[in-house]
């Protein structure tokens, strides 16, 4: 009896921790709650209504933050699910057809332009996909029912930010069901930080203006660090056992270290010998990282990532013919 007495007295505690746990309100409540956050934080009420007109729930944002997949690739498998041959073609015609503007962006803040046009097309394919969300109907709903409710307010005060400062209007105020804007898919803080008016418009267009668009990406490597004509990964090997000890990108040496301890490059890397570089290993394969790999990393914080850019920015800058070779010994097609 005793035993039915304690768990009835624990099933009593249970409701009673459940009623005095307040119920999440409704969305619409919790908007007018989150709009007098915003005049708190010194909006105007104005704007914060402007915001905030027809303003919805996106289920579709919250099942795909839930939902991520969880796909374990090998670096081999990463880059052939995103070395795909429509990326590389469109990469090369898109390299092609800006070409005279990829040579005043890298003048400007030596970057290469290859580099630039990969990231594009990593990020949105050269802009063709770059979401249709409104951005504060997509923020307001990771706001509402996201663990990282904190970091999406302080990208929803930025949203707003933006559009005070006269970059846009909040109808073109659009990205993807995370809230990523744009062609260069830019989070309203990068945005607000890192977007440039590159044709001198009065405007930082990062979803209609090509100028823009590629300004902006250069002059946030530019911002990061970006080494201009300075390596970014490289594979290597060794010719005898290196410690595992001295690997990983926590550890930092000059490349004369490595030589001495057998590294060995297929390219001539004495003009870097005073740098300071990792070396990682990735399944049986070595790579040593420079600075321009932490410039990289920075923009998305995965090494295949890094990895792809440059493979992508390599293959879409060759001659025409060399792109079509490549197509061809790798998928069997032509440019």
């Amino acid at each position: 009896m005793r035993i039915i007495a304690v768990i009835v007295t624990l099933g009593f505690f249970v409701l009673a921790f459940a009623s005095a746990t307040p119920a999440k309100p409704p969305f619409p409540v919790f908007v007018q709650s989150l709009k007098q956050r915003l005049e708190h934080d010194g909006f105007s009420a104005h704007l914060v209504n402007e915001a905030f007109e027809g303003v919805r729930y996106y289920h579709r944002t919250v099942y795909k933050s839930k939902h991520q997949p969880e796909v374990k690739l090998t670096l081999q498998g990463y880059l052939k699910h995103m070395m795909v041959p429509g990326r590389i073609s469109a990469g090369y015609e898109y390299m092609q057809q800006h070409a005279a503007l990829l040579k005043q962006v890298e003048a400007r803040y030596h970057v290469q332009g290859k580099y630039v046009v990969a990231l594009l097309g990593l990020e949105s394919s050269y802009g063709r996909v770059e979401g249709k969300f409104p951005e504060i109907s997509t923020l307001a709903t990771l706001i509402y029912d996201s663990p990282r409710s904190t970091y999406f307010y302080k990208e929803l005060r930025y949203a707003l930010k933006i559009v005070q400062r006269g970059d846009v209007d909040f109808k073109d105020l659009k990205g993807s069901w995370a809230g990523a804007m744009g062609q260069p898919q830019f989070m309203p803080t990068h945005y607000y930080d890192y977007a440039v008016d590159f044709n001198h418009d009065g405007k930082k267009d990062i979803w209609h203006s090509t100028p823009d668009v590629l300004g902006s990406i250069a002059y946030s490597l530019h911002r990061y660090g970006w080494e201009y004509k300075k390596p970014i990964v490289m594979p290597v090997r060794f010719k005898s056992h290196v410690p595992y000890s001295l690997l990983g990108t926590r550890h930092h040496f000059p490349l004369a270290f490595w030589l001495q301890r057998g590294l060995v490059a297929d390219q001539d890397v004495s003009a870097y010998k005073r740098e300071q570089v990792s070396v990682v290993k990735l399944g049986d394969q070595f790579f040593m990282l420079f600075k321009n790999y932490k410039v990289l990393y920075a923009w998305n914080h995965s090494i295949y990532y890094v990895i792809t850019v440059k493979h992508l920015a390599n293959v879409i800058s060759l001659p025409k013919a060399q792109v079509s070779e490549y197509l061809e010994s790798h998928y069997h097609e032509k440019l």
